[in-house]
């Protein structure tokens, strides 16, 4: 009897979701770098846009406004490591290792999943937190921790049951 070979993300795949990563960066940059030269222009008429007036307040309150561009990261950050763990759990979604993934939404740690395994046992649980393994040796995790549930069928049969139309959970599908 052959061996189950671990699924992989294919060339291709990961080619297409650097391409896309790439892409949106590039968008996002563009975009700052329109908005800069509209607020210079505005700025030489005598008129103060959005982005003149922010420019403004750090120069007269660097601190403060250091603090707030921190706190701003740390935000723009959590929103980026969301994205990057729903891409892996959609993606283990796809491999067939997850039935299914709730993200709780819940204020205290934004980064809360509820994992359905296909076959509930612990090597399966072990693919899952092997990902997070880089992330959870990096300094970022103890601000941004990650919190893996793993749950049964008959617990996502209850979350989908009770949850369903519940501002509670957000589902993580494909």
């Amino acid at each position: 009897m052959l061996k189950e070979q671990p699924s992989a993300i294919s060339v291709t795949d990961q080619k297409a979701q650097i391409e896309q990563a790439l892409s949106m960066l590039t968008q996002v940059f563009e975009g700052m770098a329109t908005d800069a030269g509209t607020s210079e222009i505005l700025y030489k008429m005598g008129l103060e846009d959005t982005l003149s007036r922010i420019v403004k307040q750090m120069i007269e309150n660097p601190v403060e406004e250091l603090y707030a561009g921190i706190r701003k990261m740390n935000n723009e950050f959590s929103g980026l490591q969301k994205i990057i763990i729903n891409q892996f759990i959609l993606l283990s979604i796809k491999n067939s290792s997850l039935s299914a993934a709730y993200l709780e939404k819940n204020d205290n740690n934004p980064l809360t999943y509820h994992l359905c395994l296909k076959e509930n046992s612990l090597p399966n649980r072990g693919k899952i937190r092997k990902m997070l393994g880089a992330y959870n040796d990096n300094e970022m995790a103890e601000q941004f921790p990650v919190i893996l549930h793993f749950i049964d069928e008959q617990m996502h049969s209850e979350l989908k049951k009770q949850y369903s139309d519940s501002s509670l959970f957000e589902t993580i599908e494909g």
